[in-house]
């Protein structure tokens, strides 16, 4: 699986880029390294790039679930 594109989050703190693999429906995000994003916000901010790769569309029209799964570098 090559990693073929990026994703941010950003919040007061800064902002996380997790770079992105993809596979049929399956999104795998690669975690940065772990000095990169605050240990104690690192649940949440996961939680709300899964639900956004989770609820992406097809071509942003016709309904596809993708699954997600998080994998360190």
């Amino acid at each position: 699986m090559d990693r073929t594109a990026v994703v941010e989050y950003r919040d007061a703190r800064g902002v996380y880029r997790f770079d992105l693999g993809q596979r049929g429906n399956e999104w795998t995000v690669y975690m940065p390294p772990s000095h990169e994003i605050p240990a104690e916000e690192a649940d949440t901010i996961l939680g709300r790039v899964t639900d956004y790769l989770e609820s992406r569309r097809w071509f942003w029209i016709f309904p596809l679930k993708y699954k997600v799964k998080v994998q360190s570098k």
